[in-house]
């Protein structure tokens, strides 16, 4: 009786998985299985796959990763949205164009500093409600140039006050980062103590940054 073959274990490197699963979503579309739902949801599943060990391996998550969770978010607030505004559910099969234009839209709205949530609640509660002519919603209007312009140019003001925040949290965090090699440098405990007394000043509200960064910046000399 011949002894039964087992197949070899080939072990691959992830830069192959990737490049695999890039060849299969370039075929996707061509062929047309973003329309057939069966089809298309293993073929997702096999995506998912895929980033679980790349991630895995590397013991990080992808930006490939990340972007697909911001974008699946984006479609289940919009879905949800929808359903509440319309009593009806948002069952339209996502083509892979529909796919790209929701990633441009997470694009733009991250350079602004703008969640997901927080545009489209804007769309579904202000802008659709002044703008009936556009409803029902679908979800190419809501990654179209002209939607995002709408609340650009809407909500210029916070967007604004919004990014002077983000710069003013950066530039607190590298005067921290500075002030903790500055105690860590010390040369004696007085010193130390000099500098924790800026910091404790600072998170008490007793010191503005500029202030901070001008002691710092002398304690750096």
């Amino acid at each position: 009786m011949s002894k039964k073959i087992r197949p070899m274990k080939v072990s691959l490197p992830d830069d192959h998985i990737v490049r695999f699963w890039n060849v299969v979503k370039s075929l996707v579309e061509p062929f047309g299985i973003d329309r057939v739902k069966e089809v298309n949801h293993y073929v997702e599943l096999l995506g998912e796959a895929v980033d679980r060990h790349v991630n895995e391996a590397q013991g990080k998550p992808s930006r490939e990763h990340k972007r697909k969770l911001a974008r699946k978010r984006f479609i289940a607030i919009f879905k949800r949205r929808y359903l509440f505004m319309t009593d009806f559910e948002y069952d339209t099969v996502l083509s892979g164009v529909e796919v790209k234009l929701i990633d441009q839209a997470l694009d733009a709205l991250e350079k602004k500093g703008v969640e997901s949530d927080e545009y489209l609640k804007w769309q579904f509660e202000t802008f659709l409600v002044d703008n009936p002519k556009f409803c029902p919603p679908n979800i190419k209007q809501m990654c179209s140039d002209f939607f995002l312009k709408e609340f650009f140019y809407a909500n210029k003001e916070s967007i604004k006050q919004k990014q002077q925040d983000e710069i003013l949290k950066k530039e607190v965090l590298d005067l921290v980062a500075r002030a903790r090699v500055l105690i860590r440098s010390a040369g004696d405990k007085q010193e130390q103590e000099e500098v924790k007394k800026v910091l404790k000043a600072y998170r008490s509200g007793g010191m503005g940054v500029s202030e901070l960064r001008k002691k710092i910046e002398s304690m750096e000399g």
